[in-house]
């Protein structure tokens, strides 16, 4: 998906979410030609799409134990 498009998506701008793309995707997420602008799944972060056991523990600590750490 083009960084672009996702940031159209989730209503950020685009550079933004590219800084913030890139360091997340230390083993996570993958540039797939870097510099072209597009983010893709990893076999990691597909498992968060296929295996939703996987998916609540981000939920939960996306939801709850981050912003407790503020």
């Amino acid at each position: 998906m083009a960084t672009n498009d996702l940031a159209d998506l989730v209503n950020v701008p685009a550079t933004q979410l590219q800084r913030v793309v890139r360091l997340i995707t230390a083993g996570f997420l993958q540039e797939p030609h870097p510099g072209s602008g597009e983010v893709a799944h990893t076999e990691l972060s597909a498992s968060f799409v296929t295996h939703f056991p996987n998916l609540e523990a981000a939920m939960f600590l996306g939801g709850t134990a981050a912003p407790a750490a503020f």
